[in-house]
């Protein structure tokens, strides 16, 4: 990943889905197509942060990287 990488802020919330519940890391507004992105945060048992850095976006034209952030309250 580059130098010149976007840092994009997102929330963490909590998820749930047939294996049971975890975190999810939620881009309200992706800075390139504007769209919402949800990026996974791990299991119950797992540290959220940790899965936090360098993501690829999920833009339908066109993939892009960012550093995922967490988005201060």
């Amino acid at each position: 990943m580059s130098a010149n990488v976007l840092e994009v802020k997102a929330n963490l919330v909590k998820v749930r889905d047939g294996r049971g519940w975890g975190w999810a890391w939620v881009v309200d507004r992706c800075p390139f197509c504007g769209m919402r992105h949800i990026h996974g945060g791990g299991g119950r048992d797992d540290n959220p942060s940790d899965f936090l850095g360098a993501r690829a976006s999920h833009c339908k034209s066109r993939r892009r990287e960012y550093n995922l952030i967490e988005k201060e309250e």
